[in-house]
């Protein structure tokens, strides 16, 4: 607020108030003054009573007068000086009709004087007591000379023969005035200035409220106070934004409840004098879990009294995916170079064991049904042996072939080919399909989508319904495209969700835990992303995230 619009506001309000107050006094004053003479008269319809109901009918219509005015009004101070000269007037007038140098109410010109000086300054206090000052003194003059309205038929009958009577009262009236100008415009301008400061300073306090409240609304950490009985009582936007709860869920209640991995022996929040910094899995209303790093300080207030403390928090569910992307990839980096080296040289051998073993089953004819058998489980033993040694291969160092091909091509041969077994006629597929090309091998490609088809149809056992989507989409300003399987099987326990991309981590009794490795190395070398999760009607959905461009 400008000090222009403030001065205003307070002239309006002070305005208000000096017509208020305007009304009071004359309805107080000369309503008992026809009190008096009604009981001397015993008639209120005395024609010596008359000018006074008039004053008082004037009064208030000109307030009304006035109060419609200043709903209107922008411009106050000249407003306010006609009803100061106005209000001389009516003083005057009364003075006139109560006796003049015998009336009372000579000391309304000083509340007059005085609400001049508060509203609008010492200088309009001077001018009203100049004001009141000439119209007093004459008032008394054309008493003491019996000069009109003095004279008049309807003047009171009042007969001053003492000047230095009148001359005195006028003098001492008009140094009184004076002095209650000069003091009153004095206060008034100290009073002025020191509410423009109250307000100034009331200003920039709401200022600086704001914008502590708008530093800790969007700073990117949650935090959250609890007083001394481990009460929350502020929760800013960041907090509600980790947390999924809104102030109104968790405002007075214990960070306890909200954080139950706080309260430890069965007891509350211990809060001590030194810093505490933990980590916590917090489960959200919409069932994720995230983690949340957090340091807790006590704090006093100085000003009540009283203690408690701060939380800072922060989301660590996305560092934490990081460090475990990080330990993965040092894994499959790991187990790749050794896969690599032993491949080679399990191959070789593993060869020559087929080889020798179907030269045997075809000499040696007169076998018994025994050894036939053996010779089958080794057969069936090596082929599994190469093909977990090609996964090695694929897996350690992937030998791309890229070129520019449709991935809805890819889906849709690979969807042909799984579905050409027999054994799969209840389960049902539905496609999403838009036209995107990649630059990949197409080879491991379909290798991907054949992992990750056969693993679905797995989890859904005899029936079920197999989702595939492919669209396109912008990730800072780079083409992406992405793949959507999605199945309705039972879903990912917590265990296997974290694990579900590890080598050698299977939950089949026939598996070798390189088929996920695998697609998510080919994925990897591909520069691309996958990640899996429960869906909420149940089931798996994994989406591949790849570059279009090489």
């Amino acid at each position: 607020m400008t000090p222009e619009n403030f001065v205003r506001g307070s002239l309006k309000k002070r305005l208000q108030g000096l017509m208020l107050a305007r009304l009071f006094l004359i309805i107080l004053f000369l309503g008992a003054t026809i009190w008096i003479q009604f009981a001397e008269t015993k008639s209120a319809l005395q024609p010596a009573m008359y000018p006074f109901y008039a004053i008082i009918v004037f009064v208030c219509l000109l307030t009304i007068l006035y109060s419609v005015i200043l709903s209107i009004l922008k411009h106050y101070k000249r407003f306010t000086y006609i009803q100061l000269f106005l209000d001389v007037f009516i003083i005057s007038l009364t003075l006139f009709l109560t006796g003049g140098i015998e009336s009372p109410f000579s000391f309304l010109f000083i509340l007059s004087i005085i609400s001049a000086g508060i509203m609008l300054g010492r200088k309009a206090g001077f001018i009203v007591s100049s004001l009141s000052s000439l119209s007093y003194g004459l008032l008394l003059d054309f008493q003491f000379y019996n000069l009109p309205p003095w004279n008049l038929s309807f003047a009171p009958q009042v007969y001053v023969v003492d000047a230095s009577a009148v001359l005195f009262n006028v003098f001492i009236s008009i140094v009184a005035f004076f002095t209650v100008a000069a003091l009153s415009g004095y206060l008034s301008e100290k009073l002025l200035s020191t509410e423009h400061e109250l307000n100034a300073a009331r200003i920039d306090y709401k200022r600086l409220e704001s914008l502590s409240r708008g530093i800790i609304d969007n700073v990117s950490s949650g935090i959250l106070t609890v007083d001394g009985k481990n009460r929350i009582t502020s929760f800013n936007r960041a907090a509600e934004k980790i947390t999924g709860l809104r102030l109104e869920d968790v405002y007075y209640k214990d960070v306890a409840e909200i954080l139950p991995v706080l309260k430890k022996n069965g007891r509350g929040l211990d809060i001590s004098h030194r810093v505490l910094r933990d980590e916590v899995v917090f489960k959200r209303t919409d069932g994720d879990k995230v983690y949340l790093g957090f340091s807790l300080s006590p704090f006093k207030d100085e000003k009540s009294g009283g203690s408690g403390a701060v939380m800072i928090f922060q989301d660590l569910t996305p560092m934490k995916k990081m460090e475990e992307d990080f330990r993965r990839n040092d894994r499959l980096r790991a187990l790749g170079e050794l896969a690599a080296g032993m491949a080679h040289e399990v191959r070789n051998p593993l060869a020559s064991i087929s080889g020798s073993i179907q030269v045997l089953k075809e000499d040696l004819r007169e076998l018994s049904d025994e050894d036939k058998n053996l010779m089958e489980i080794i057969l069936r033993e090596t082929t599994r042996l190469n093909s977990l040694i090609t996964d090695f291969l694929v897996f350690a160092r992937p030998a791309l072939k890229k070129r520019t091909v449709s991935l809805s091509s890819i889906a849709e041969d690979t969807i042909n080919l799984l579905f050409s077994r027999s054994e799969l006629k209840g389960i049902e597929v539905k496609k999403e399909f838009e036209d995107v090309s990649v630059y990949a091998d197409p080879e491991q490609l379909k290798q991907v989508l054949w992992n990750l088809f056969l693993n679905a149809v797995e989890a859904m056992g005899e029936e079920g319904i197999l989702s595939v989507a492919i669209s396109g989409s912008k990730d800072k300003n780079e083409d992406r495209a992405m793949i959507e399987i999605s199945d309705t099987g039972k879903g990912l326990d917590d265990t296997v969700a974290q694990r579900i991309f590890d080598p050698f981590y299977t939950t089949k009794e026939s598996g070798t835990g390189m088929g996920l490795a695998v697609v998510y190395r080919i994925i990897e070398g591909h520069k691309g992303a996958i990640v899996a999760e429960n869906k909420d009607d149940g089931g798996t959905t994994f989406r591949i995230e790849l570059p279009v461009s090489g």
